[in-house]
């Protein structure tokens, strides 16, 4: 690795791992990514599962008017139907990822397969969001981190994420101008997550392939933050008797939300 040499220069950032590359570029950027690791035969499972789990979804909430509301193309919380979900949501980079970015503990706030389909005009992921919506303000250090699995190689033409650099810096939305100057669209490699400080403005770019383009996306964050599905109400007890300590905790499950004061001590007991 080339070292590049500097002068009036009194502390400096050191990155000996991929892992410390990523926190660093997190923290500059808003941006980073990093491989998972996974096996061919691996991503061929996650992506046969992936595939399955997206049909299914749509036939068990096919009342719930899908099109419609824009929900179409995101479906929520996978784990739910596949504990493959959660074991990909544990990678453990991403842990250690998360962990170094967020102070204190944190859980898993929301996990949802999300396909961009081909000839996707009206996919919603097409406008640039925060994974925060509706917030504008900056913090000094991240308050959820989101990491995009990539099941399929996301390309420039099958609608590879775009991001704006440095944006989680800033409290408002770029102007246009900024945008078409600075914005980056991220090609990268079937089993690499993608990671964002979650004020990081972002958004999908139109799928101009003829195939769907499948990614799993999680969002990390502090426990002072509502996950977007209850976790403790939404896994069946026959589910969450598989869970191990670790997933439990990764689901916030080891400090659920307290229905009353008595709730509350009782809980603080526990801990």
């Amino acid at each position: 690795m080339t070292m590049y040499e500097s002068y009036g220069v009194l502390s400096r950032q050191v990155s000996t791992s991929d892992i410390d590359r990523v926190v660093e570029e997190v923290r500059l950027l808003g941006y980073s990514s990093i491989e998972s690791g996974y096996t061919v035969k691996e991503m061929e499972e996650i992506k046969r599962v992936s595939e399955e789990t997206a049909k299914n979804y749509k036939a068990k909430y096919r009342d719930m008017n899908l099109v419609e509301t824009g929900e179409a193309n995101n479906h929520r919380a996978p784990l739910l139907e596949d504990l493959l979900f959660l074991k990909v949501a544990q990678d453990k980079n991403i842990m250690e990822i998360v962990s170094r970015l967020i102070v204190g503990e944190f859980f898993l706030n929301q996990q949802n397969l999300v396909i961009n389909p081909p000839s996707s005009k009206n996919y919603n992921q097409l406008k640039f969001h925060r994974d925060l919506p509706y917030q504008h303000y900056v913090s000094t250090r991240p308050i959820a981190v989101n990491a995009l699995f990539a099941v399929d190689d996301f390309t420039l033409q099958n609608g590879a994420t775009i991001v704006i650099p440095a944006s989680h810096k800033m409290e408002e939305f770029s102007s246009n101008g900024v945008i078409e100057r600075q914005a980056k669209q991220v090609e990268v490699k079937a089993g690499t997550f993608l990671i964002l400080d979650c004020m990081t403005f972002h958004a999908a770019a139109s799928n101009k392939s003829d195939a769907n383009r499948i990614g799993i996306n999680h969002v990390y964050s502090t426990l002072m933050l509502r996950p977007q599905i209850d976790w403790q109400r939404a896994i069946s007890q026959e589910v969450s008797e598989k869970l191990n300590l670790q997933q439990r905790k990764l689901l916030g499950l080891n400090h659920p939300i307290a229905g009353t004061v008595r709730d509350f001590l009782a809980n603080r007991m526990t801990r």
